[in-house]
């Protein structure tokens, strides 16, 4: 564990981006997970408010 923290120390102006990088993305990959999952909801309501049966 110690010479694991002592590279990650060493090397923090690599380390540190990298972190970023995939947070960054994580964040990224919520987003669109939302704008799908709002344009299908919203997409559905004709359906959903219909009263004919499908």
């Amino acid at each position: 564990m110690s010479y694991s923290l002592t590279t990650i120390w060493y090397e923090r102006q690599r380390f540190l981006p990298a972190i970023l990088a995939v947070a960054f993305s994580a964040v990224l990959v919520a987003v669109q997970s939302g704008l799908v999952l709002g344009l299908l909801s919203m997409m559905s309501l004709p359906v959903d408010r219909a009263t004919a049966d499908v």
